[in-house]
C-alpha cells in the first residue's frame, strides 16, 4: 500500500456513512480506491459495491487504478496468505463486470433490467437519442404545441398569445428557452411533476403569499448582517438609532414592524451626520441603507399601495402560462420520445427513480430494497455535482442506521456541472448533517490530504 496521510488513513477505516472534503490534487480518488481494495482484501466482493463516477473516462480510470492494486496484493500474498490471494484473483475476474461507471450508466443498466415494469412500459429495443436527435424532437414538439396555442380560441391560448406578446415582446426563441430552461430544471428534481404542481397552486394563490414570505427571509438575513456592520459604528447617533430599531424587532416580526424599522433607517441615513461622520461611517454603510432603502419601497404605503402584492398580481398570471407550457412541453417530449421509442438522460435518471423511489410514499421500492440487500457499499466521487434526481437514486439503493454504507467524495470549490443543474449544496447540506450527528452511529466528515512521498495518485 502507498503512503497516506492520517486524513486518509481515516477515512479509509471510518465506518457508516462517510464523506470526504478534498481539494483538486490531494489524493481523494486515491483515497476511494484504497478504501474499495481494502474493503476487497478483508473479504468483500466487488458484486457488493457500486462506485458512481461522473464520466466515463474516470470509470475507467477507477477500474484501472483498482486493477493494479487487487493484482498486486494477489501477488504479494500468494505465499503468505493464498486464501485472500485467490479471494482477490476472483475479484480480478469480476472488474470487467463490476459496477463501476456513470451514474447514468448505472441507471440505463437498471431501466434495461426492468424496461417492462409498469412504471416504464418501455420498448425493450429502446435507445438513448443523440443530442442531435433531441435537438429534432425538441423543436418539433415545440412548434405542435406553441401552433396550437396561436390557433386556438380559449383562456390558455389567449394568455399565452399575451405574454409573448408582453412578456416576451414578440421574441418566441425566448418563450421557447424559458420552458425548456424549466423543463430541464424540473427533470434534474426528485420529483418533477410534484414540484410543476406545487408551483402552479402557489402562483394560483390570489394572495401573495410566497412574495411575502421571501420578503420576509431577505429582511431577517439583512439583519443579522446591518447589525454586524453598523456595530462598530454605534458611536454614531445615527447608526445608533439603527441599531435600537433593529434591536427592539421580536425573532419574527409581522410586516408592519419590519416596515416601521426599515422607515427608522432610511430617515437616519437621510438626516443630518454628525460632523465628520458622514463619509467615515454614512458613506461605509452605504450598501446596508441602501438595501433597507429598496425593502422599504417593498412595504404597504400609508394611502394604501401594497407594493407586492401589485407585483405578484402581474406576475403570477405570467407564471402560470409559462409553467402551464412546461407541463404541456413536457408530456407532449415525454410522448415523442416514446413513439420513437427512445430515451434522453434525463429520463434516464427519472425512470431509474421510478423505479427505485415511490415519490408519494417518500421511501424506497421493493427493487431499491433489493439493491440495499445486495449492496455493503455504495461509493460516489466528485458529489458536488449532484442534482437532487441522482441524490435520491444513491440514497434509495444506500443502506440507512447503523447500517449506513455510502463513501462519498467531492469538493465543493470544483463543481463544474452547474450549467447540467448540478446541486453543490446537496454536499453541503451532508457536510452539515454528517458532521453533527451525535446519535452514536459511525458518521464522519474527512477532509483528506496526501502526503509528499505518495505515487501522485489523485
Amino acid at each position: 500500500m502507498s503512503i497516506l496521510t492520517p486524513s486518509q488513513q481515516a477515512a479509509l477505516h471510518a465506518t457508516g456513512n462517510v464523506l470526504v472534503m478534498a481539494g483538486a490534487g490531494t489524493g481523494k480518488t486515491k483515497t476511494l480506491v484504497e478504501r474499495c481494495c481494502a474493503l476487497l482484501e478483508g473479504g468483500c466482493a466487488l458484486d457488493e459495491i457500486l462506485m458512481v463516477t461522473f464520466t466515463e473516462a474516470a470509470a475507467a480510470e477507477m477500474r484501472h487504478r483498482i486493477h493494479i492494486r487487487l493484482a498486486s496484493r494477489r501477488d504479494e500474498l500468494t505465499t503468505t496468505d493464498p486464501k485472500i490471494s485467490q479471494h482477490l484473483d476472483e475479484q480480478l475476474a469480476l472488474l470487467d463486470t463490476a459496477d463501476i461507471s456513470t451514474i447514468h450508466s448505472f441507471c440505463l443498466k437498471l431501466i434495461r433490467e426492468h424496461f417492462h415494469h409498469e412504471r416504464l412500459q418501455l420498448d425493450p429495443e429502446f435507445s438513448v437519442f443523440s443530442d442531435a436527435q433531441i435537438h429534432q424532437i425538441k423543436h418539433d414538439t415545440f412548434d405542435a404545441l406553441l401552433e396550437l396555442r396561436y390557433e386556438a380560441d380559449t383562456d390558455e391560448a389567449r394568455a399565452f398569445r399575451e405574454f409573448v406578446t408582453i412578456r416576451a415582446r414578440g421574441d418566441e426563441a425566448r418563450v421557447r428557452e424559458l420552458i425548456w430552461r424549466l423543463h430541464r430544471y424540473s427533470q434534474s428534481l426528485a420529483d418533477p411533476d410534484g414540484w410543476l404542481e406545487a408551483q402552479l397552486a402557489t402562483f394560483g394563490e390570489a394572495e401573495p403569499t410566497q412574495w411575502r414570505a421571501w420578503f420576509a427571509e431577505a429582511f431577517a438575513e439583512c439583519r443579522v448582517r446591518w447589525v454586524e456592520r453598523f456595530t462598530p459604528f454605534a458611536f454614531s447617533k445615527n447608526v445608533e438609532l439603527c441599531l435600537a430599531a433593529l434591536g427592539k424587532l421580536s425573532a419574527n416580526p409581522s410586516l408592519e414592524q419590519i416596515a416601521e424599522a426599515l422607515v427608522t433607517i432610511a430617515e437616519a441615513f437621510k438626516a443630518k451626520w454628525p460632523h465628520g461622520h458622514a463619509g467615515k461611517v454614512r458613506d461605509v454603510l452605504d450598501d446596508c441603507f441602501s438595501e433597507a432603502v429598496f425593502l422599504h419601497s417593498l412595504t404597504p404605503t400609508p394611502d394604501g399601495v401594497d407594493p407586492l402584492a401589485q407585483d405578484w398580481e402581474w406576475t403570477r398570471h405570467q407564471m402560470l402560462t409559462l409553467l402551464r407550457l412546461t407541463r404541456d412541453f413536457t408530456a407532449a417530449f415525454a410522448e415523442a420520445k416514446r413513439e420513437s421509442a427512445g430515451v434522453d438522460f434525463s429520463d434516464l435518471e427519472q425512470f431509474a427513480l421510478r423505479l427505485l423511489w415511490d415519490a408519494k410514499a417518500g421511501s424506497p421500492t421493493t427493487i431499491a430494497l433489493r439493491w440495499r440487500e445486495r449492496l455493503t457499499h455504495v461509493f460516489v466521487d466528485e458529489y458536488q455535482d449532484i442534482n437532487a434526481a441522482q441524490d435520491t437514486i444513491l440514497r434509495a439503493i444506500s443502506r440507512e442506521g447503523s447500517d449506513a454504507n455510502r463513501f462519498l467524495v467531492g469538493d465543493v470549490k470544483q463543481s463544474i456541472y452547474r450549467f447540467r443543474l448540478a446541486d453543490p449544496t446537496i454536499f453541503q447540506n451532508y457536510k452539515r448533517a454528517w458532521s453533527m450527528a451525535d446519535d452514536g452511529r459511525a458518521r464522519h466528515s474527512v477532509r483528506a490530504g496526501i502526503d509528499q512521498t505518495s505515487d501522485g495518485a489523485h
